[in-house]
């Protein structure tokens, strides 16, 4: 399944129609057929796709300009990305590419320069070859003017992906719009679902730091009690920026269950922990002897004659948008290096007995 690219059909294919409610669409595949669209990939690492540049048909109108030209597919409608700001404490530059990103069903993409629209606007809209005059009137003085002037930029046109939505919302956006060299696109039909679901993507969760006690020695039998700090806090947020919008994703770790211990096989772990780990005073850590219950931790059962044992810890987080639950675990989890090496020893004790 492919999407309508626009420029990249005869003249004859970019012919205006009106979507549901009555508001004007385009129908961009040739001879004025509507073409369904297919969805943009699910995975935020394949978001980015290289510009395909396909040549016009033999009668069809020039190359189209730079950008997102020639685009096909999720690329259409992607190049926005490179436009959208994120920040906040969860954003380190990093892309979580688990995170499905939701496409929209219409979207601005750059199409021609001054020179390439107006000698497409000449050659097809005015000479009558297309039949879709009234449509682009309202566009015909701006084209010219841009053109004697040489003015640098770029002309974007409306796309959607032939769903009955995107029909619709196609509607709402000019069929086209000019963009000067250096200025921002336009990029009001990001769906604010679209912008929050992509902060999501950009939120990076930092491995907990885990702490022992004892500390790097304990004994065979001992609770060995394990409490964890979050590096850079929480709770963790990022925002999505595009010009006059801004969508933010809040994480927080579970309420229950957030710290997941793992001893690599090598003894005993509690159930998942809360995200701070062992909440148990000092005095009672320090009273708790061996077999006495424990909150939080791992009990080793036997010495760790080939080297220290390794301990690690994944922490889990849940993130919300104004107030929805955006991603259940296990979507967004942060697992601490094993550098946290304990040497287990057994305690030996002598029972001599009393002398007569």
């Amino acid at each position: 399944m492919r999407q309508r690219d626009i420029g990249m059909h005869r003249p004859r294919s970019l012919r205006p129609f009106l979507a549901p409610g009555g508001r004007l669409g385009r129908v961009l595949a040739p001879g004025g057929r509507v073409r369904r669209g297919a969805a943009v990939c699910a995975a935020l690492g394949a978001i980015l796709l290289p510009t395909v540049v396909v040549g016009p048909a033999a009668a069809g109108p020039p190359p189209p300009g730079g950008g997102g030209a020639g685009c096909g597919g999720a690329s259409c409608w992607t190049w926005a990305l490179n436009y959208v700001q994120f920040s906040g404490n969860g954003y380190t530059g990093g892309v979580n590419g688990s995170i499905p990103i939701p496409a929209p069903p219409c979207w601005m993409q750059p199409w021609m320069n001054a020179t390439e629209m107006y000698s497409y606007f000449e050659t097809y809209i005015a000479a009558g070859n297309t039949g879709d005059g009234a449509a682009w009137a309202p566009f015909a003085q701006q084209i010219i003017q841009l053109y004697k002037q040489n003015a640098q930029g770029e002309w974007w046109g409306s796309n959607f992906d032939g769903s009955l939505a995107g029909s619709s919302c196609v509607g709402n956006l000019p069929l086209i719009q000019w963009v000067a060299a250096g200025a921002a696109p336009p990029l009001g039909w990001l769906p604010p679902q679209t912008l929050a679901w992509l902060a999501l993507s950009r939120l990076t969760p930092a491995p907990p730091a885990l702490r022992t006690n004892p500390g790097q020695r304990s004994y065979v039998d001992l609770p060995t009690f394990v409490t964890a700090t979050i590096p850079r806090g929480d709770p963790l947020t990022v925002t999505a920026s595009v010009p006059g919008e801004s969508e933010t994703v809040v994480a927080t770790p579970l309420t229950r269950g957030a710290l997941v211990l793992n001893a690599n096989g090598f003894g005993a772990v509690t159930p998942p922990c809360g995200a701070s780990g062992s909440t148990y005073s000092a005095a009672r850590i320090a009273s708790t002897g061996p077999g006495g219950a424990i909150d939080c931790g791992v009990t080793y059962y036997s010495p760790s004659i080939g080297g220290p044992y390794p301990l690690t810890g994944t922490l889990y987080w849940q993130a919300t948008w104004n107030g929805q639950l955006l991603a259940p675990p296990p979507a967004l989890a942060a697992t601490s290096a094993p550098a946290n090496l304990i040497a287990v020893a057994e305690v030996q004790s002598i029972n001599r007995g009393r002398r007569p």
